[in-house]
């Protein structure tokens, strides 16, 4: 192959590897945009949460997991829905769900009673609650969101009232405490240890007042 062969052959090579490089790079740059987006975008997530230390109630959570500021939120429901307005929930009776919010820093966390597990679950069991949300980034651009709340979810759960759990572990707490103080000598426990001679006597002992106690009665039965 002469050299003139050869410099057409590797100016081919130079030339793919440069239009390869170029999708390369463009690729890179994309996924890069694509990357800084999602960590500094808005993500707002709505849920039924049922606490550990009231297990009888659900409470609403609305959650900006992303990293950036969700800006100019609001919400739409229909306010006459069974879940909004009955039951207890009474979401139309809250500003955040009736006006909304200026800005929800990421990270942020509204929380709120949602209502009461037997009445929210009771027969004939209500329609799901549809909630709508709108917001924007920094850069105004919009975001909707559609989630939809329901109860019937957590049907058939067991409902128990008080703070089980909570008295439970504090309760293990406390035995736990008294063990340590056992075993470490600072509290002793109150044990009274017999031998058999003691025993012996304690037995004699309560025969002998036994029988003086019996005496009167035996003399008064003889006159």
């Amino acid at each position: 192959m002469s050299s003139e062969n050869l410099q057409v052959v590797f100016a081919a090579i130079v030339s793919i590897a440069t239009v390869a490089y170029s999708i390369l790079t463009i690729v890179l740059v994309e996924e890069t945009i694509k990357l800084r987006e999602v960590q500094t975008e808005p993500e707002i997530v709505v849920y039924l949460q049922i606490p550990e230390d009231l297990p009888s109630f659900f409470h609403i959570v609305v959650r900006n997991i992303g990293g950036g500021t969700a800006y100019n939120v609001r919400w739409k429901f229909d306010q006459n829905a069974i879940l909004a307005k009955e039951r207890g929930s009474r979401l139309d009776g809250q500003h955040f769900f009736t006006k909304g919010a200026d800005y929800f820093a990421p990270g942020q966390v509204y929380s709120s009673m949602f209502g009461v597990g037997p009445e929210l679950l009771q027969d004939p069991p209500a329609p799901a609650l549809l909630l709508q949300v709108s917001y924007e980034n920094r850069q105004r651009k919009k975001y909707f969101r559609e989630y939809s709340i329901d109860p019937m979810q957590f049907y058939g759960r067991s409902w128990i009232g008080g703070r089980g759990l909570p008295e439970i572990a504090s309760s293990l707490k406390d035995i736990k405490k008294d063990l340590d103080h056992v075993v470490s000598g600072f509290s002793r426990l109150n044990v009274n240890i017999y031998d058999s001679n003691e025993r012996s006597k304690e037995h004699k002992s309560m025969q002998k007042r036994f029988a003086e106690q019996e005496k009167p009665k035996t003399k008064k039965r003889s006159s």
